[in-house]
């Protein structure tokens, strides 16, 4: 593994969770990755605690 990404998975001030990705290729992530990434985590907890 040459890069990782870690984006937590917070409800509320709660981290529920984690996206952990790697890569072979060195230096493979970047902000606009980081940026979509949360978005994506943030969408995931919204959807799994639905209606809680």
């Amino acid at each position: 593994v040459k890069s990782e990404i870690v984006v937590p998975m917070k409800r509320g001030k709660h981290v529920v969770g984690e996206l952990d990705i790697d890569s072979h290729t060195l230096s493979a992530f970047d902000e606009s990755d980081r940026m979509f990434l949360e978005w994506v985590c943030k969408r995931v907890v919204e959807r799994y605690f639905m209606g809680d």
